[in-house]
């Protein structure tokens, strides 16, 4: 910071960090219903994606307290399940009237520690795609 009289603070050390996970990269299991898409507007320009129900990719995290998710969302979109050591945290509707009209960002708290995070595709009727956009952890 720099004062009216021009005197300057020192840095201070963050409380918080953020760490995002590359998708692309080795180090989270996609198995073969998943598929990269180009997509400008998604982190890094690609987003994960399946239409197959049930799919799953998943990753460990390093030591997080709180895993974040952004998926995309669009008109044949369905549900996202977010289950995090076995466990259901959260499904999310990743329905929008219009194609990548919004990108989601998913909060889950987690107990501090290494996690298993598995994201899965659930068909709602017609709508069956689900688009992965990025992964990121509180540190």
């Amino acid at each position: 910071a720099i004062g009216a009289d021009g005197t300057t603070s020192q840095w201070s050390a963050p409380s918080r960090v953020f760490v995002p996970f590359d998708i692309r990269r080795q180090g989270g299991a996609a198995g073969k219903n998943w598929t990269f898409r180009a997509q400008p507007k998604a982190a890094a320009g690609t987003l994960l994606t399946s239409t197959t129900h049930g799919a799953s990719w998943s990753m460990t995290t390093p030591a997080t307290d709180q895993v974040m998710l952004w998926v995309g969302t669009g008109p044949r979109h369905g549900y996202l399940d977010v289950v995090i050591d076995g466990k259901r945290q959260a499904r999310v509707n990743t329905w929008s009237a219009r194609p990548y009209a919004k990108q989601m960002l998913v909060k889950v708290p987690v107990a501090w520690g290494r996690h298993q995070v598995s994201v899965s595709n659930v068909r709602f009727g017609s709508r069956n795609t689900a688009e992965l956009d990025a992964i990121g952890f509180h540190r």
